[in-house]
């Protein structure tokens, strides 16, 4: 958050940035970015800019009727308030004529999660003599960052839902054996209902979804529509929860079959665990060497083995930071900058995604006498440039590649991601089982 204590480290990095200054805009929430830095509080129906200069006080400029929500706004920095759009536009001028500034503004759309302010706006501060950049690595820096608390509540709600969701794969492969098989919305409430008992809270879901329901990545089950779970399904259960009001969500997806897996299932998980390894490599390598990696990097790494076994690709990199971003279960800006750089002491989220007549996720195998698939690794946003993360991502030495083989129905691979020195810690090599 923007406060004077943050201060200096802002503007040290808006100089080593060779920026003159951050220009923060809002507009009715279109822009949680800058919400979320400035504290506002409240309703906000009128556009607001702050401007962070290099060097100097920052200064908010606001409207007359609207002044309840920069009641966090500190009262030793500046505040000028408009009336007209004249004399906002006056002040802008005055603030950023001939500067460089940052604003959450991506070239081409590049990154939809930061492109937040209008093509119109960003006329209208060029036109006030301005020239914009983007503020991708500010963001990464200072507003998509955990602290200690935050990564502790994501490991433990990681730790339950995964175990939650091996239980509803198991229990679903049980029923689907017998005469009462489960439909969707029934394994969805069950995992609610365990979601209640942990203490845990989500926004809406999970997504349960069979067969050709999970190459819908949008699917909800629903009780009009019931489709029983049976053998032979592919089975898909996305999962997302947090501990309380102010814990940060976990996000798992696992897949399984119901049944022996088809020779197809099994060549398509093939192609996405050695995409996922590549991915995964890439990023441990270059923080390794202290060496930048950007999104396209990592991207381009798993994309090689998904054309190559002829699946549909889109890899999702995300360093994420606080619910008001998507206003949903995931906090925070989705997708790490395609052309930017991963700063090392994060981890991505999204591993990727992979579609050809089903939907699979990059994630984790389990090889068990209960789920045979894998899950989405989950790996989340972390403290920038730590000692402790970047030793997460480089490994240890002693996690050398692939773990210990699974002890007899037991799942393999299911912890949590971000909290082991190897992601593929405990990864067995696939061996397909029924449920």
């Amino acid at each position: 958050m923007l406060t004077p204590e943050t201060l200096p480290a802002v503007q040290k990095a808006l100089a080593d940035a060779g920026v003159d200054g951050w220009l923060l805009y809002d507009f009715r929430g279109t822009n949680p970015i800058a919400a979320g830095l400035l504290r506002l509080e409240g309703m906000t129906s009128r556009r607001a800019f702050a401007y962070v200069p290099t060097r100097g006080t920052p200064v908010a400029l606001t409207h007359a009727i609207e002044q309840g929500p920069w009641r966090r706004w500190p009262s030793t920095w500046s505040r000028e308030v408009y009336s007209s759009w004249r004399s906002l536009e006056e002040f802008l001028a005055r603030h950023i004529a001939g500067k460089k500034v940052a604003m959450e503004y991506s070239a081409g759309d590049a990154v939809p999660y930061l492109d937040r302010v209008p093509a119109g706006v960003i006329d209208m501060v060029r036109a006030a003599g301005a020239t914009v950049e983007s503020s991708g690595e500010l963001v990464t820096r200072f507003y998509a960052v955990w602290d200690a608390d935050h990564i502790a509540t994501h490991v433990r709600a990681a730790e339950v839902i995964a175990d939650i969701a091996r239980e509803a794969l198991a229990l679903a492969g049980e029923r689907a054996r017998g005469a009462e098989p489960l439909a969707e919305h029934e394994v969805k409430a069950w995992i609610l209902d365990r979601f209640r008992r942990a203490g845990l809270t989500t926004d809406h879901g999970p997504n349960v979804s069979a067969a050709e329901n999970a190459a819908n990545p949008h699917y909800e089950p629903t009780t009009e529509a019931a489709r029983v779970i049976r053998p032979g399904d592919i089975v898909l259960i996305d999962l997302w929860a947090k501990e309380g009001e102010t814990g940060v969500y976990a996000d798992q997806t696992w897949m399984a079959s119901i049944g022996k897996p088809s020779d197809e299932a099994s060549e398509i998980w093939k192609a996405v665990r050695d995409a996922r390894d590549a991915a995964i490599d890439l990023v441990r390598s270059r923080a390794k060497a202290n060496s930048p990696v950007r999104g396209a990097d990592v991207d381009d790494a798993a994309e090689h083995h998904v054309v190559r076994a002829d699946l549909v690709h889109r890899a999702d990199l995300a360093i994420e930071a606080d619910d008001r971003i998507e206003q949903r279960r995931h906090a925070g800006w989705h997708g790490l900058p395609s052309r930017g750089i991963v700063a090392l002491g994060h981890v991505a989220d999204r591993a990727g995604e992979f579609c050809r007549q089903m939907h699979v996720r990059l994630g984790q195998h389990v090889d068990a006498e209960a789920p045979v698939g894998e899950e989405k690794a989950g790996l989340r946003r972390a403290l920038v440039h730590t000692d402790e993360q970047r030793r997460r991502i480089v490994g240890d030495a002693a996690h050398g590649g692939r773990g210990e083989a699974a002890a007899p129905g037991r799942a393999v691979g299911g912890d949590d991601v971000d909290r082991r020195a190897d992601p593929r810690h405990r990864l067995a090599e696939f061996q397909p089982r029924d449920l």
